[in-house]
């Protein structure tokens, strides 16, 4: 049996088309998993969605992978970075370009909450007028915002495969 350089062409085509979806789908996955939690929801999407949907796209279609990559790295990486303070080039950020980083504008640092400042001297055990209240626990309200979110991710997770269940 003879493969002629036309029919290696072909089965090399052929492989490229599976191994490069499978490949940009695992970057996109690793990529977004090394991001915070945090970046993801000051960006509107959902570290849960990008971490799934180009695994998924590997396993049902590799054109979904492919999109899922194109999406990825053409807008949504560039916005999770900028949330979490990094550079779209993957380097450290510049000299305060992080909020967490950048000195306070009158060269102190901001109260804590739930602390008040020391009070003036000479006046000890009188309540400070620029007490800041404390902050409610977040542990109910984070518990609730994560089960939505990992509800809707279901959700679209089924609806993708179910449309491309129907498509084949």
């Amino acid at each position: 049996m003879n493969i002629g350089p036309t029919e290696l062409l072909i089965v090399l085509f052929v492989a490229g088309l599976a191994v490069v979806p499978l490949g940009l789908g695992i970057w996109v996955a690793v990529d977004a998993s090394r991001q915070p939690e945090g970046a993801f929801e000051a960006a509107g999407t959902s570290k849960t969605l990008w971490i799934v949907l180009p695994i998924v796209g590997v396993v049902a279609c590799g054109i979904v992978a492919l999109v899922a990559a194109l999406v990825w790295f053409s807008s949504t990486r560039a916005r999770v970075l900028a949330a979490a303070g990094g550079s779209p080039s993957g380097g450290p950020p510049p000299p305060g370009a992080s909020p967490a980083r950048r000195p306070h504008p009158r060269g102190r640092r901001p109260r804590e909450r739930g602390v008040a400042p020391d009070p003036e001297p000479g006046r000890p055990g009188q309540p400070s007028v620029g007490t800041v209240p404390p902050r409610r626990s977040r542990t109910a309200a984070s518990a609730s915002r994560r089960s939505r979110r990992v509800a809707r991710n279901l959700a679209l997770s089924v609806s993708a495969i179910s449309w491309l269940r129907s498509r084949t």
